[in-house]
C-alpha cells in the first residue's frame, strides 16, 4: 500500500506555489463576481442579502487586491479600497438603482485598471495565464458550494450566492479565451462546453434549483473542465 502511495505522489509531482499574479487576477474576478450578484440582489429588493455580499470584497479578499496594488502604485490602490468599500454604503443608503449600478460599473472599471497595472500585459494576454485564472475561479466555486449544500439541500443560501457568482463569472472569463482555446486544442471546447451546460442547470440564478446537484457531481464537473484545461499546451 506504502509502494502504491509513493508512486502516485512521484505522479502528481510536488505541489507548485500560486503564481502571484494569477492569485491578484483570481482575487479581482472574484470581487467581480460578489459585486454582480450584489447588485442582482439589490435589483431584485433583497436589500440583506445584497448588504452581504457589498461587503465580501473587502473581508474575505481585500488583502489579496490592495497589497498588490498598492505595492505598485499607493495612489490607485487607495481609491480601489474605498470604491470596494462603497457597495456597502449604497445599500445601507438605500441610493437608487441607478445610482448603485453606476457605483458598482466605476468600481469594477477601476478593478480592471488595477488589473493592467499589477499584471504585465504580455501575461494577462495569454492564454496560459487566463486558463490558471479560471481554474482557480473554479476550485474557488467548489469551495463555495461545498459551504452551501448540505444532506441534499441548499442549507446556507448565501454561500450559494457565492456560488452562483463565481459560476457566471467562470463562464464570462470562458467565453473570452474559448476562440483562443479552440485554436490551441480544437479538442477541449466540446469538453468544456458540456461540463459547463451541467453546471449553469446547477446555477439557474440567484434562486436554488428545486433539486440542487450533489457536491460529488460538482466536483466530477469542475474536476473535469480543470483537467480539459490543464492539459492544454499553450503556446503563448
Amino acid at each position: 500500500m506504502l509502494a502504491l502511495v509513493l508512486a502516485a505522489l512521484a505522479v502528481a509531482g510536488p505541489s507548485t506555489p500560486l503564481d502571484p499574479h494569477v492569485r491578484f487576477a483570481a482575487a479581482v474576478e472574484q470581487a467581480k463576481a460578489h459585486l454582480a450578484v450584489c447588485r442582482e440582489l439589490y435589483v431584485a429588493g433583497e436589500v440583506g442579502e445584497a448588504a452581504l455580499h457589498a461587503s465580501h470584497p473587502v473581508q474575505e479578499i481585500g488583502g489579496r487586491i490592495f497589497g498588490p496594488v498598492k505595492r505598485v502604485d499607493a495612489g490607485l490602490g487607495e481609491r480601489v479600497q474605498e470604491a470596494l468599500r462603497r457597495p456597502r454604503r449604497d445599500v445601507d443608503r438605500k441610493v437608487k438603482r441607478a445610482d448603485f449600478e453606476r457605483n458598482l460599473d466605476a468600481t469594477v472599471a477601476l478593478l480592471d485598471e488595477a488589473m493592467t497595472r499589477v499584471v504585465p500585459p504580455g501575461v494577462v494576454e495569454s492564454l496560459g495565464f487566463k486558463m490558471a485564472v479560471l481554474r482557480e475561479m473554479l476550485g474557488g466555486l467548489e469551495k463555495e458550494y461545498d459551504e452551501a449544500y448540505k444532506n441534499g439541500w441548499i442549507t446556507q443560501i448565501v454561500e450559494y450566492h457565492d456560488a452562483y457568482a463565481f459560476f457566471v463569472r467562470i463562464r464570462a472569463l470562458y467565453l473570452g479565451l474559448a476562440p483562443a482555446l479552440g485554436q490551441t486544442s480544437p479538442s477541449t471546447p466540446p469538453v468544456v462546453d458540456e461540463h459547463l451546460a451541467a453546471l449553469a442547470r446547477a446555477f439557474p440564478g440567484i434562486t436554488p434549483p428545486a433539486a440542487p446537484i450533489t457536491m460529488a457531481s460538482l466536483r466530477s464537473h469542475v474536476a473535469a473542465i480543470s483537467s480539459a484545461l490543464a492539459a492544454v499546451k499553450p503556446t503563448s
